[in-house]
C-alpha cells in the first residue's frame, strides 16, 4: 500500500485548482492534461475478488467502490492473458469524455493522449521507485464503461500492472 501511495502521490496527486467557468475546477497535477482538465481517472485492484478503488486526486486518497469485484475481476482476467501477475495491483483508466467535451469539441484524442502521457509518468515514477510497472495493450473496454456506468458516461482507456521487482 505505501508503494501505491507513493506512485499516486508522485504521478496524480492535485497541486492546485483554478475556478473554470466548466462546471469544474481546472487541476494542476504532476502530469499535464488537456487544459487543465484531468478527464482521466484512475481505479486500482489491489488483489484478486477485491473492488475497484478509485483514486481521489484532490483528496489523495483511494475511495472504495463496492460492488465492482466482479468488473474488476474481469478486467484482471483480460490482463492474466497477455500477463499473469497474480501478485500486483491492476490499474485502469478510466475516461469521462463529457468532461473534456466541456471546453473541446472534438475531444477524443486528447483523452488518448491524456491518458498515455499518465501511463508515461506511472512508468518513470515506478522506475524511480524500484517498483514494476507494466502498461497493458489493453483499454478495459467493454467491461470498464458497461459495469461501472450505466449512464454510458465513462470508457476504459488504459490497463496497466504494477507490484514489487523481484530480481535474482
Amino acid at each position: 500500500m505505501d508503494d501505491l501511495a507513493a506512485m499516486l502521490e508522485l504521478c496524480c496527486r492535485t497541486r492546485e485548482l483554478q475556478a473554470s467557468d466548466l462546471g469544474f475546477d481546472l487541476e494542476f497535477r504532476p502530469h499535464p492534461s488537456a487544459g487543465a482538465i484531468h478527464s482521466v481517472h484512475t481505479l486500482v485492484q489491489r488483489a484478486v475478488d477485491e473492488d475497484w478503488m478509485y483514486y481521489d486526486a484532490q483528496a489523495h486518497q483511494l475511495v472504495l467502490l463496492p460492488g465492482t469485484s466482479a468488473t474488476a475481476n474481469a478486467a484482471r482476467s483480460a490482463a492474466d492473458e497477455l500477463v499473469p501477475a497474480a501478485n500486483a495491483s491492476l490499474i485502469a483508466l478510466v475516461a469521462e469524455p463529457d468532461k473534456a467535451a466541456a471546453k473541446y469539441n472534438s475531444p477524443g484524442s486528447l483523452i488518448w493522449r491524456d491518458a498515455g502521457v499518465l501511463l508515461g509518468y506511472f512508468s518513470i515514477c515506478a522506475e524511480a521507485l524500484a517498483l514494476s510497472f507494466c502498461p497493458l495493450g489493453i483499454t478495459g473496454q467493454p467491461m470498464l464503461n458497461r459495469d461501472l456506468d450505466e449512464q454510458g458516461r465513462l470508457c476504459g482507456v488504459g490497463m496497466a500492472l504494477l507490484g514489487r521487482t523481484h530480481l535474482g
